[in-house]
């Protein structure tokens, strides 16, 4: 409620709140069953590309965890904030930004993230809207809230420190004075000396203090009746809902001080059932002032800075209807205060010495580690992570004296949570991975070309849909680019590249749209499910339905409901070749906004693309224009002008197709776009590998093993023809010595085999572009020099040399 307005929490987070890019809550405790199942799908739908973070308190974090769901932590950032005095991180402060509409909307509150505390407690809710030309002083403190609780390392979290640096950037301090609302924080002053400079001491006469939680001491009365010359106190309570144990205490400080006391039996007035859970600080006189959020009326909470106390958070005001806030409790003078029921005898934090505090945990999915921040320790740790299978479990032991390590987890899945366990101490924290985060914001173009890239050709996750979604997208950014100059933009290239023609003009009816290539989609992916509907039901024909697809196919279903192949697999050429003419058209006016490494990346996209919808359509006619494509687009792009990734994401498409039909087809641009050097760096090697056994999983050949001597095979023999006449001079002896270097024989095989498909050329025919004779005979000069150990590695190089 604020004044006489009721305000739903519900309804503001799942209805009224829509389109925002960032949503920052905070709160004490939290309520994983009621945020996850409830509140989240809701917000998820109205904000789609939003960032969630949710900063909670470490002991509440650590209490959570049994009633943790399979969402919580993991596809938004959940953060426990540790505090070393003893305290606890209790603001409710919520902020929901949209960067899109300029807007912020925030909710002080004295209301938890759970269940009860947005439904059937009694809340106070200060709710502020504004746009960003109207910013004003008060947006000047939230921003520096979270400046503090980062520069204070209140918040190490690596992800959300990036977040919230973003929400910073975009909360620019206002210079609009507000005299009525006024919001704090005890960061680096108490709550109290901060209202205590904002009131005019002479026009108050009477104070009004309500909350769960009192101090078991009167410091907060006396500090509030050295700075202001009151003549009574009232004090509310609620039955079973406080724990003032000793009113006499009070009313002893009161009496001393010549000060008339009440203490009251407070109840919502709407509803005595009600529990109440607002915090209040009423000061009455000729001005007003209530400060209402998160502090109850303890020492920790407003007479404390953070690093003494708890962090809170408030909102002070200074208007003529704050009556009509305290007109919301219905108050009754207690005869004998101490026969009220309390509910608890204090409010002290529980123990969490025992607590292992885990500050950050960051998994970077392309490269499969997983950074984790502690406190520092002596002792080695015990360090097992979980993942998303629910089997695999990676344990190791690591020492914690920096308080920083990294572990590289390939091939084990997704990551779910990690524990570590240091003698006596013991810490759990769920670990962060949105994939919906990337498709969220790709669209809104927050992603370079090479980020996109390195996506597809290492998220082992993404099937065909999702896919096109993102080749959606980028043609959508193309068509629309105000790079794209009007004479590029009404050109069409030809798809027959080796003519060469010049380009003609296109009329605007032929200009590709986002929805041709969805219609081109539509095809492929229909023609594409037949197909694999025949090869993996042959003997059942009937299992196809016919109905469903007999418009779209028309013949290609007889009488017997029998898929004719033949009419099916030129509709998916049609459709293939239509859409490779598009994808044209959008390579080439991307020429003009994109760098050369860029320009490398979308064909290597475009080309996958391909692949993975027709690889099983691929001949020796869709070979030939694959070639076609890349010698016209990519013949003019050397080595030394792109990067290595962009390279190597090429290289796998050319690799696929051979590894998957068993062919020999190799590329003229290898040898000028890439180079035999990026593969004798290990990890490449791997990735490769991982790439193609991924996709020989998920996507192609599921009902046979991947074949590693074939893939070596095809692998070494494409990798010769990265070499040319400028480096097959020093080449075979880098090869050597990555060979030499390295103690896995896998890769002393691969090496050795590269060296052997030079001598004797790519797939065992006969190769001679250039001669080995000088490199050759370069290596058996300093044969006796090179440190091998390797007898294998000492076979392969005899045999090369010999």
């Amino acid at each position: 409620m604020v004044a006489t307005d009721q305000i739903n929490l519900i309804e503001e987070f799942t209805l009224n709140q829509k389109n925002n890019n960032y949503i920052i809550l905070t709160s004490f405790c939290f309520d994983p069953i009621f945020f996850d199942n409830f509140l989240l799908p809701k917000i998820r739908t109205n904000n789609p590309f939003a960032e969630i973070i949710i900063l909670i308190d470490a002991g509440q974090y650590a209490n959570s965890l049994e009633h943790f769901t399979d969402q919580t932590g993991r596809i938004y950032q959940l953060i426990p904030i540790y505090l070393n005095n003893g305290g606890v991180f209790h603001p409710k402060l919520f902020t929901f930004i949209s960067t899109t509409e300029q807007k912020i909307t925030i909710y002080v509150a004295s209301s938890n993230i759970t269940l009860s505390g947005f439904t059937k407690n009694a809340e106070l809710v200060f709710k502020y809207d504004a746009i960003k030309e109207n910013f004003d002083v008060n947006i000047g403190v939230i921003k520096q809230f979270y400046e503090k609780l980062i520069s204070n390392e209140f918040i190490r979290d690596e992800k959300a420190k990036r977040t919230l640096s973003q929400v910073i950037d975009f909360l620019s301090t206002g210079n609009i004075e507000t005299k009525n609302v006024r919001l704090l924080h005890n960061i680096d002053f108490s709550i109290l000396s901060q209202i205590l400079q904002e009131i005019s001491p002479e026009s108050i006469y009477e104070c009004f203090l309500f909350a769960p939680f009192f101090s078991p001491n009167t410091k907060l009365l006396e500090s509030i009746c050295e700075k202001i010359n009151l003549k009574k106190i009232r004090i509310g309570i609620q039955k079973n809902n406080h724990n003032l144990t000793d009113p006499d205490l009070y009313l002893s400080f009161c009496k001393k001080n010549g000060l008339e006391c009440e203490i009251l039996e407070t109840q919502y007035a709407d509803d005595d059932s009600r529990i109440f859970h607002s915090k209040v600080l009423h000061f009455k006189g000729k001005t007003n002032y209530l400060l209402i959020g998160s502090p109850n009326l303890t020492q920790r909470a407003l007479m404390n800075k953070a690093d003494q106390g708890n962090i809170e958070f408030a909102v002070f005001l200074n208007k003529k209807n704050v009556e009509s806030i305290i007109d919301q409790f219905s108050l009754t003078k207690l005869g004998d205060p101490s026969r009220l029921p309390s509910f608890i005898d204090s409010f002290e934090p529980n123990d969490f010495s025992l607590q292992l505090r885990i500050f950050s945990v960051c998994y970077e999915h392309l490269s499969k580690k997983i950074h984790v921040i502690t406190e520092s320790l002596q002792e080695t740790a015990i360090v097992k992570i979980f993942f998303d299978d629910k089997r695999d479990c990676f344990t190791q032991h690591i020492a914690l004296h920096t308080g920083k390590f990294s572990v590289s987890i390939t091939n084990m899945g997704i990551p779910v949570e990690v524990k570590i366990i240091c003698n006596e101490k013991f810490g759990v924290r769920r670990i962060y991975y949105d994939r919906g985060y990337f498709f969220r914001n790709v669209s809104q173009s927050n992603f370079s070309v090479h980020e996109i890239s390195n996506l597809l050709f290492q998220d082992n996750n993404i099937d065909n849909s999702e896919m096109q979604v993102i080749i959606l997208i980028l043609i959508k950014n193309q068509i629309n680019s105000d790079a794209i100059s009007e004479d590029m933009a009404h050109q069409e290239f030809q798809t027959n590249f080796e003519k060469k023609q010049p380009l003609t003009p296109l009329r605007p009816s032929r200009i590709p749209t986002s929805n041709d290539f969805q219609d081109f989609f539509y095809d492929v992916d229909k023609i594409s499910l037949m197909l694999k509907s025949k090869k993996e039901q042959e003997k059942n024909y009937d299992n196809i339905n016919t109905a469903e697809n007999e418009d779209f196919f028309g013949s290609c279903i007889d009488n017997q409901k029998n898929p004719n192949s033949k009419v099916a697999h030129k509709k998916l050429n049609a459709a293939i070749k239509k859409l490779h003419k598009k994808l044209d058209y959008l390579f080439h006016s991307a020429e003009c906004r994109y760098s050369k490494d860029e320009i490398v990346h979308l064909q290597a996209i475009f080309l996958l693309f391909l692949l993975r919808n027709s690889i099983d359509e691929i001949n020796q006619s869709q070979i030939e224009n694959i070639e076609t494509m890349l010698n016209h687009n990519l013949d003019k792009i050397n080595r030394n002008e792109i990067t290595q990734e962009s390279s190597i994401h090429l290289f796998k498409n050319l690799l696929l197709i051979n590894y998957y039909h068993d062919c020999h087809y190799h590329s003229k641009i290898l040898r000028s776009t890439i180079s035999y050097v990026d593969f004798l760096v290990p990890k490449v090697y791997f990735e490769i590998k991982n790439f193609i056994i991924n996709l020989h999983k998920q996507h192609l050949i599921n009902n046979s093993e991947f074949d590693l001597n074939k893939f070596r095979y095809q692998f070494c023999s494409l990798v010769t023809f990265c070499f040319n006449p400028s480096t097959i001079s020093k080449g075979p002896l880098e090869v050597i010595q990555a060979m030499t270097n390295t103690d896995n024989s896998e890769l002393v095989d691969f090496y050795g085999n590269i060296l052997l498909k030079l001598k004797s050329g790519p797939w065992n025919n006969p190769y001679s572009t250039f001669s080995l004779n000088t490199p050759r005979k370069n290596i058996r000069e300093l044969y006796n020099d090179l440190d091998i150990q390797n007898d294998t590695a000492k076979k392969y190089i005899l045999e090369f040399i010999n």
